[in-house]
């Protein structure tokens, strides 16, 4: 049965926590991967973005540049060759340069004949035509075994009229280089408007896991797309298992604190099991040999007077002396054996507390007296009428006294005080002895249990019991070095 409990605890704060936990955490690295792979993704994509960008802008300036020489030299044929072939040559993402009629046809050029060719597409001419600035051509095209797209800008005259075109071709091969070079472990695609692809680098990439991070250029209406050429570890391992190592440590301090708390309480449990058996042994042996103790001790008694009247000798004086305590020690401890055979209080009777205490004040006075204890009793004006049997309660009032007065060995104060509070009687008892630790304080209540050589340990748990009767309760508060309360708290009585 053990084990089976165990087995099934251990399922309970170890193997399902564990996998809860392994289950959440793994997703956790999981969006934390694909979040720093998408912020790396976004960063090399803004080096490309960029990287295009400034190579359009540049073409565009540089070809606005020939086109303010162009008005010039378009008359001129060979100098605006020479022009081209050296602008061409200042920048190898250039491909080739050419200088436009107005129908697009090629009239001069940095590369030898193209000479009568048209270069500049229709649609593209119509719209230099309409704008009279630059246009950025977003088709690949394959020429002489490269792959270029094109940029022209319109040559004005004063007039602000088209004269021709300043074209230059941009090889894409070269830009896919240098954008391969700067992120080789990445995948970058660029496509025009209409979804055609420009530039494409490590195309096989597209089986890897992830999806891609794009963006539109600032320069033209492009989309440029990215994400890793591979299949990286999107969940940190390492972090994973340092996790799975701590998980472990913390579930199973879990199941052994468990483990110890459930012990514990099975421990209470049985020690509390045991202290009812002991109690109703020892209710039982009461319930059948109180009375017959009683009756022997009675007689031992009268004869202990009688021989104490026949012999005044100081010596035997003594020795009665010792006897009459002892036997009223045993029937002290038959008395409270009595009380613990007794289930219920009977016969409750509507009493004043204050009536009560004026009939023990001489008794608590001898007995504080004889520990050399100041003793002060403080009661109200009016009646506490509470619900108890008046022997009983002389009882526990007497038994609390005489343990404040046993803690005084040395001398100090016994305070009794009555009073009200809401619905409630209240007899406090204080005293200035020796106290208790806390940890004894919880304990004095337990049956068999005491501070001192020779009691019993079951007067302050009769004590408790009678009030508990009573619908009452007491509660003990203590420091050390500085004395004791009790409060008896009982209700009032309905006549009350």
């Amino acid at each position: 049965m053990k084990i089976r409990q165990n087995h099934a605890l251990y399922i309970l704060f170890v193997v399902l926590p564990m996998i809860f936990l392994m289950v959440i955490y793994w997703f956790h690295l999981e969006k934390k991967g694909e979040l720093k792979y998408k912020l790396k993704s976004e960063w090399v994509g803004s080096i490309h973005h960029q990287y295009i960008d400034q190579v359009i802008k540049e073409t565009r300036e540089n070809l606005q540049m020939l086109a303010l020489s162009g008005t010039s030299f378009i008359s001129d044929k060979e100098k605006m060759m020479a022009l081209l072939i050296k602008a061409s040559k200042t920048d190898p993402r250039y491909g080739a340069m050419y200088l436009l009629n107005l129908n697009g046809t090629v009239m001069a050029g940095s590369e030898s004949g193209e000479d009568g060719k048209k270069v500049l597409t229709e649609n593209y001419r119509r719209m230099a035509l309409l704008t009279k600035s630059t246009v950025v051509e977003d088709e690949r095209e394959h020429i002489n075994g490269y792959d270029y797209f094109s940029v022209s800008a319109p040559i004005l005259d004063e007039e602000r009229e088209v004269e021709g075109f300043v074209l230059a071709r941009i090889r894409l091969d070269y830009m896919e280089n240098v954008m391969k070079i700067l992120t080789p472990d990445y995948s970058v695609k660029l496509q025009n408007k209409s979804g055609g692809s420009l530039i494409r680098i490590n195309p096989q990439s597209t089986l890897a896991a992830g999806s891609w991070t794009a963006g539109t250029l600032d320069e033209v209406p492009w989309r440029l797309s990215v994400k890793p050429d591979k299949n990286f570890p999107v969940v940190d391992y390492r972090a994973f298992f340092n996790f799975a190592i701590f998980g472990l440590i913390i579930t199973h301090i879990l199941f052994l604190t468990v483990k110890y708390l459930l012990l514990r309480r099975e421990a209470k449990k049985q020690k509390s099991m045991m202290e009812s058996q002991k109690l109703e042994v020892v209710g039982m042996l009461a319930a059948s040999t109180a009375h017959e103790i009683k009756n022997p001790l009675t007689g031992i008694k009268g004869l202990v007077q009688l021989l104490e009247e026949k012999y005044k000798d100081k010596q035997d004086e003594l020795y009665f002396s010792v006897i009459k305590n002892e036997i009223e020690r045993i029937n002290s401890i038959v008395s409270e054996f009595l009380i613990l055979g007794k289930p219920t209080a009977q016969h409750l009777s509507s009493i004043d507390l204050c009536m009560i205490l004026e009939e023990l004040e001489p008794l608590i006075q001898s007995e504080s007296r004889l520990y050399n204890v100041d003793f002060s009793l403080h009661m109200p004006d009016k009646p506490v009428i509470v619900l108890c049997t008046r022997d009983q309660m002389k009882q526990v009032i007497l038994n609390i006294a005489k343990n404040g007065c046993e803690a005084m060995a040395e001398g100090g104060t016994l305070d009794i005080t009555v009073y009200q509070r809401e619905k409630e009687a209240v007899i406090e008892i204080a005293d200035t002895g020796i106290g208790m630790t806390e940890k004894q304080v919880g304990k004095v209540f337990d049956p068999f249990y005491t501070n001192k050589d020779t009691g019993t340990g079951l007067g302050l748990y009769v004590c408790k019991r009678i009030v508990e009767l009573f619908n009452g309760s007491i509660i003990l508060s203590s420091q050390e070095a500085k004395g004791t309360k009790a409060e008896i708290i009982l209700p009032f009585s309905d006549i009350n």
